[in-house]
């Protein structure tokens, strides 16, 4: 039976390599929302059973670290649109920024109550936020003032803006908003649907998405004077969308899985995490570099963007692997890394066939060893990855 379970552990690792890869993020918080002003630096916030919760990183991913919060309010959204200045919003109302990468939040005025979902910033200045009953703040000189307005009584979940003067949001019974002055006024737009819309992302001022409930995802290519729908393949909430070209996108559903798109939309793959958690926001740095957050603190990051390999699950990026040997496998307890050169700050990480970490470690020398004589029996995926992000998978099979 041992034999048998084995044969179909390798056979299935050999055909369907997940490159999301799981991340240690240090909380069980729920993370509602994420941004990365570039492929090193990152918020991702949420809340616990008592009250808000931030973890931040300045290194890929390879360490979280909690945050210290001016306010004990869950938050919902953040937006970093530059390296140092950031902003997040919460419940009542609560507006937090940072000027300092995340490391200290101060509170801002907002003027508002209401608890506020989404947050968009297109420059270190101008943005907005939204929430319930219709809720639209926006500013213009960096949260100093912001400027409420309530536009119907829907509670609204997401805002963008694909340029200076056009921004669209979206929120509960299909609602969609326009604007063309700034956010000065809004007027509705008629979605077809009235599912409860989560997500949206433009392209151009022109072509968009947005996505919600019972797997909904609408299209727009005319500034949504037409929304049609575009067939997911599924029936989950969809909580969040992202497209780097009017081609490539991502999508993140309640139940672990993340979609994406090569097509406009026209037809969606789902990609293996390795999670059932929801997943409540992804957010891509390029066409390679992203992640992912959600429920139970769960943070994944794909280098790969996203993609599978298909045969045995070994990759070897700019040629690292040459100066890397993992060995032996099968390992029955002690497992060897040589490199050919010194390393600094080179991860490691260790992941079952389910994606669970069950290994995370830095290495600083030119050999190093660990112990696996208490892991299970079984396959082990082994990712070493050093600081100029040279990348090194191996599967390896622990006796």
């Amino acid at each position: 039976m041992k034999r048998n379970l084995l044969i179909l552990i390798l056979a299935w690792s050999s055909s369907t390599y997940a490159q999301w890869f799981p991340q240690i993020s240090g909380t069980n918080s729920y993370l509602y929302s994420a941004s990365f002003p570039d492929a090193l630096h990152g918020c991702a916030v949420g809340n616990d059973a008592i009250q808000g919760a931030m973890v931040r990183t300045v290194d890929g991913g390879t360490n979280w670290n909690a945050v210290t919060l001016p306010t004990t309010s869950p938050l919902y959204g953040v937006s970093f649109p530059s390296l140092t200045t950031g902003y997040a919003v919460a419940d009542t109302g609560v507006i937090i920024k940072t000027t300092d990468g995340g490391a200290n939040w101060v509170t801002q005025t907002s003027t508002t109550l209401h608890s506020l979902s989404g947050v968009y910033f297109r420059d270190t200045l101008t943005g907005y936020a939204v929430g319930t009953l219709g809720t639209i703040l926006r500013t213009n000189n960096g949260g100093a003032n912001w400027a409420l307005q309530n536009v119907g009584t829907n509670h609204l979940y997401g805002v963008h803006f694909p340029s200076a003067a056009i921004g669209y949001a979206v929120g509960n019974a299909g609602s969609i908003l326009k604007t063309v002055d700034s956010g000065a006024t809004w007027m509705t737009q008629l979605s077809g649907t009235a599912q409860n819309l989560r997500g949206l992302y433009f392209t151009s001022v022109d072509t968009g998405y947005a996505v919600g409930y019972a797997g909904t995802v609408l299209k727009t290519v005319n500034g949504g004077t037409n929304w049609t729908v575009v067939p997911s393949g599924i029936t989950n909430i969809i909580f969040s969308v992202q497209f780097l070209t009017s081609n490539l996108g991502y999508i993140t559903t309640t139940v672990g899985h993340v979609l994406k798109t090569t097509n406009g939309g026209v037809t969606w793959t789902t990609q293996p995490t390795g999670l059932t958690h929801s997943m409540r926001k992804v957010f891509m740095i390029d066409a390679n570099v992203g992640y992912c957050v959600g429920d139970s603190g769960k943070v994944i990051k794909t280098t790969t963007g996203g993609a599978s390999t298909v045969g045995i699950a070994d990759i070897n990026q700019n040629n690292f692997g040459n100066s890397c040997l993992i060995h032996p496998s099968p390992v029955s307890s002690l497992l060897t890394i040589n490199f050919s050169a010194e390393q600094r700050n080179t991860s490691l990480i260790i992941t079952d066939v389910l994606g669970n970490i069950v290994h995370q470690s830095t290495i600083n020398t030119r050999q190093y060893m660990m112990d696996m004589s208490n892991f299970a029996s079984g396959v082990y995926f082994v990712r070493i990855e050093d600081v100029n992000k040279n990348l090194v998978n191996k599967k390896i099979i622990k006796d």
